[in-house]
């Protein structure tokens, strides 16, 4: 309505504060078939009352909550994953008493990077996955360590105390848009929403776009876009950015052992049937998928990397990382004639699990200094899966020094490899 004569544009129009280029409208047709039945059509899952419901509000181990319950946080029960995740199980939106006015995404004299590459995944693809479910709390996480103390959306949310509860977290991308299409679609003229008291304005997202921009939802009609991070308003009304908080809770019915996918210690047996060597202090990515544990595999194998010089001069030609040793993995098999009886190994899997790898050197010296609790080691030489010199050399530690340090060997001489995997 607010746009003279829209009906004559050919691409929409950019917004103030956005990095999107207009982009060609399009259109689609639909068609109605089939017999008519007189059936309603199925729910949407939209909530047009909250519910109270003590299962879900009470919280605890008897935890069993609908869409649009009263949560334990006294907000409004948005999604259930049907299951228990990592994460929890159940998404509840804070009320509107708890909503913060005028908070911009970093503060206005903070250029802080918010993320680096890291275990083999670049910026761009951390910021594709925190759009996920389940990601709002890690986003905030990553985000308040990076930009620390100030006046800003992640750090207000972190911060927050409401209905009694302190793990209130900014919600990503996906988990704001869901709560949208649930909580949001009951508005009257420009009003706030009656289930919710979400304003027509912008709310705020974990969700970083590309350091200078992050992921917004503008709730009088949805739309989800880019603004830049150091906004807190609009030139014109509605002015202010807002931030409405989110928290994540589980069933708490039971408590899985670490083997089962359960939370781990140093020493715990993993899912994969190995001990447990390292524990993130928070999360860290491998082959896309963000996870908190390693374990090194119950058995070791002996070996050399190439058979013969050429195909550890072929090796030279890759570029292997000191962090991330299923990278340096992936690349590595597939040059001919190195470690054929690994990647077989591989292949066939340990212990019904297939995302075992060589460590890299900085993941091998975290598994020596755990090498009492895991145990099981047969040689004092074990491979990295990071080399140096063209190829012909590669970096390995010698396991019964008790002070790890970085060991050079050639790539034809046998060594012990102890595979590991990341999983949480």
């Amino acid at each position: 309505k607010a746009i003279t004569q829209n009906k004559a544009f050919l691409k929409s129009p950019k917004h103030k504060g956005s990095d999107f280029e207009p982009t060609p409208f399009e259109v689609i047709g639909v068609r109605a078939f089939g017999t008519k039945s007189g059936q309603l059509a199925p729910p949407t899952n939209e909530v047009r009352a909250t519910t109270s419901n003590d299962k879900c509000s009470n919280g605890g181990a008897a935890t069993v909550c609908n869409i649009g319950d009263i949560g334990p946080g006294g907000g409004i029960v948005f999604y259930d994953a049907g299951k228990e995740e990592y994460w929890g199980r159940y998404l509840e939106m804070a009320p509107q008493s708890c909503e913060g006015v005028r908070y911009p995404w970093r503060p206005a004299d903070n250029d802080k990077t918010v993320y680096t590459a890291q275990g083999g995944q670049t910026a761009a693809e951390l910021r594709v996955l925190a759009k996920g479910m389940g990601m709002g709390k890690v986003n905030t996480r990553i985000i308040t360590r990076a930009l620390g103390a100030g006046k800003y959306a992640a750090k207000y949310a972190e911060d927050l105390v409401c209905g009694e509860r302190d793990d209130w977290f900014l919600p990503s991308k996906d988990e704001l848009d869901t709560a949208y299409n649930r909580l949001a679609q009951n508005r009257v003229g420009s009003k706030d929403t009656p289930i919710g008291g979400f304003n027509k304005g912008y709310y705020w997202t974990s969700s970083d776009y590309n350091n200078a921009t992050a992921w917004s939802q503008y709730f009088m009609d949805g739309q989800q876009f880019d603004r830049v991070q150091k906004m807190d308003g609009n030139r014109t009304p509605p002015t202010p950015f807002r931030v409405r908080a989110i928290r994540a809770f589980g069933t708490n019915t039971v408590v899985l052992p670490c083997a089962q996918g359960g939370s781990c210690k140093i020493g715990d047996t993993g899912p994969g049937g190995g001990k447990v060597f390292y524990v993130a202090p928070d999360f860290f990515m491998v082959n896309g998928k963000s996870a908190r544990y390693l374990e090194a595999s119950p058995e070791d194998s002996q070996g050399a990397w190439c058979k013969e010089n050429s195909n550890c001069q072929r090796l030279g030609r890759l570029a292997v990382a000191r962090d991330s040793g299923a990278v340096n993995t992936s690349q590595i098999l597939n040059s001919e004639g190195v470690l054929p009886d690994v990647g077989e190994l591989i292949k066939q899997g340990v212990n019904g699990k297939f995302d075992w790898y060589v460590p890299s050197i900085d993941e091998l010296i975290k598994l020596h200094r755990q090498r009492v609790m895991v145990g099981g080691f047969r040689w004092g030489n074990y491979w990295s899966s990071s080399f140096v010199n063209g190829g012909m050399l590669g970096f390995g530690l010698k396991m019964q020094r008790s002070n790890a340090a970085d060991e050079v060997f050639f790539r034809w001489e046998p060594a012990g490899i102890r595979l590991i995997r990341a999983f949480g």
